[in-house]
């Protein structure tokens, strides 16, 4: 049953990969895309517990075929408890912007 299933998922994704329509190449003078991420991060040990949060969307412009140009915003925050008694919670927050560019080679 395990090979059989196995071999249908494998004969899904090579047809959907078939059925891809070709394209002429990457973006164009004057396209913009917008990308970004979030994380979140968990760690407890004896001592203390820490949580954080990233958030980091980035607006990019292309000005040639291969040259671009962006501007990322970073958001995070971070809280840590600690256990040894004195019920201390330190908390932080971070924000910057980074401005940035890039050249994509194309074959």
């Amino acid at each position: 049953m395990k090979k059989i299933t196995l071999s249908i998922a494998a004969l899904l994704c090579f047809t959907f990969a078939n059925a891809q329509e070709t394209t002429e190449g990457g973006f164009n003078n004057g396209d913009v895309f917008i990308t970004g991420s979030v994380g979140f991060g968990s760690n407890e040990t004896f001592e203390n517990k820490t949580d954080s949060f990233t958030f980091s969307p980035a607006v990019v412009k292309f000005f040639t075929s291969n040259i671009a140009a962006g501007l990322s915003l970073q958001y995070g925050s971070s809280k840590v408890e600690e256990y040894d008694g004195s019920n201390i919670t330190n908390k932080a927050t971070t924000l910057g912007i980074t401005a940035f560019g890039r050249y994509y080679f194309t074959p």
